[in-house]
């Protein structure tokens, strides 16, 4: 798992990384030398933006996630109640709303009313 620290790490890598470029840049060398160092200080800024973003969505990611732990936490389990009556309705404890959770059942039709004798 990446966090702020692995992200912060990374980044201060890079830093140290472009910072001999730099120092190679500025001894007088071969100028076929100058242009791959020139690319690889090109690509260890794109790698450091990168890392930027990534750092950015992280924070972002973690914001959220707290949010939703404070949303999850506000919300309250209320357990509904039998009303043990014929509806078979239970009442929920928080709100008072009745739920049909257990209603009647049809009985099947018996054979005696099926060949009329009642």
């Amino acid at each position: 798992m990446v966090d702020i620290a692995t992200i912060a790490s990374a980044s201060n890598g890079l830093k140290m990384v472009k910072e001999v470029f730099v120092g190679l840049l500025k001894m007088k060398i071969q100028n076929e030398y100058t242009s791959k160092i020139n690319e690889a200080m090109k690509r260890v800024g794109e790698a450091q933006d990168a890392l930027f973003q990534l750092r950015e969505e992280l924070f972002s990611l973690q914001s959220d996630n707290e949010n939703l732990k404070k949303e999850i936490a506000k919300r309250v389990l209320h357990i509904l109640q039998d009303m043990r009556n014929t509806t078979g309705n239970f009442r929920c404890t928080g709100c008072g709303n009745e739920f049909p959770i257990n209603p009647p059942k049809k009985r099947p039709p018996s054979e005696y009313s099926a060949s009329g004798i009642a």
